[in-house]
């Protein structure tokens, strides 16, 4: 996993250098950003996005840990941990090609690493997903470059496993799950 981060990590920085490239040659309808995530921060976790616009469309890489609330979490179930990996596309429809604002839709893919402990007896256990993700929201500048982004997205899990055992206890995990948060992003 560590070599997907990597690699994800490494694949940003580059289309970072190649689109600073085509800027330079005064191509403007390319823009590109990063962004944070204020729930995994809040959680104990963290997110990074790094994105590419083109025109209308938004494709981004995402590397987040999420640390799942207690009380979200089945009874008898404890520190459920996501690491998740990510690719999106995102549509702006009303873009009036000067900046990436307004109202989006996505879908994309997103790999999920996930662990788990049994509050009983503390035994702990791995699990995998991939989801199929959908999602939109409403990017607002606040400040030249910078931007507030509320969403609201679906996950619905496509491939991975169907239950897991902690120890003697048998956990499974939500076919589908909402989630909504606000991003703070930077729009070079």
């Amino acid at each position: 996993m560590k070599c997907l981060i990597r690699f994800g990590i490494i694949a940003i920085l580059i289309a970072v250098m190649q689109i600073s490239n085509l800027k330079a040659q005064q191509n403007d309808n390319i823009k590109y950003g990063v962004e944070l995530d204020a729930l995994p921060y809040l959680s104990g976790g963290y997110y990074g996005s790094g994105w590419v616009g083109y025109n209308n469309f938004r494709f981004r890489l995402v590397a987040a840990k999420v640390k799942t609330p207690s009380f979200v979490v089945t009874d008898g179930f404890e520190n459920l941990d996501t690491k998740a990996y990510a690719f999106i596309v995102d549509y702006f429809p009303c873009e009036k090609r000067d900046n990436l604002t307004g109202l989006w839709l996505g879908a994309g893919i997103e790999y999920w690493d996930n662990s788990i402990t049994n509050s009983f007896n503390h035994q702990s256990a791995g699990f995998n997903s991939y989801q199929f993700t959908l999602g939109g929201g409403y990017v607002f500048n606040v400040w030249e470059n910078l931007y507030l982004n509320p969403w609201i997205a679906g996950h619905l899990e496509i491939a991975g496993d169907r239950s897991v055992f902690a120890g003697t206890r048998e956990y499974k995990p939500h076919i589908v799950l909402p989630e909504a948060s606000i991003k703070l992003g930077w729009q070079f």
